[in-house]
């Protein structure tokens, strides 16, 4: 589930509830990913038709605060 709160796009998956701030919102050369989480967070993004365009395991210990390269990736939509 997707929602904006105070300009931020905002995640939270169900039932895990894990909840994450996603920006900038739009992207050009990095995405960052942010939020309360401990052990390993699988993150996929797919393009518009379904496409992996990135799939990375991340450890994390106390707070998730990640920047992943979008260098190369087309203009368009995303789903996390």
């Amino acid at each position: 589930m997707f929602y904006y709160d105070n300009g931020q796009l905002l995640l939270s998956s169900e039932p895990d509830s894990f909840e994450a701030v996603v920006y900038p919102n739009p992207f050009n050369s990095e995405l960052t990913i942010s939020g309360v989480e401990s052990g390993t967070v699988g993150i996929t993004i797919h393009d518009k038709v379904g496409t992996i365009v990135m799939e990375e395991q991340v450890d994390v210990k106390t707070q998730m605060n990640e920047v992943f390269k979008t260098d190369g990736w087309k203009p368009g939509f995303y789903f996390i």
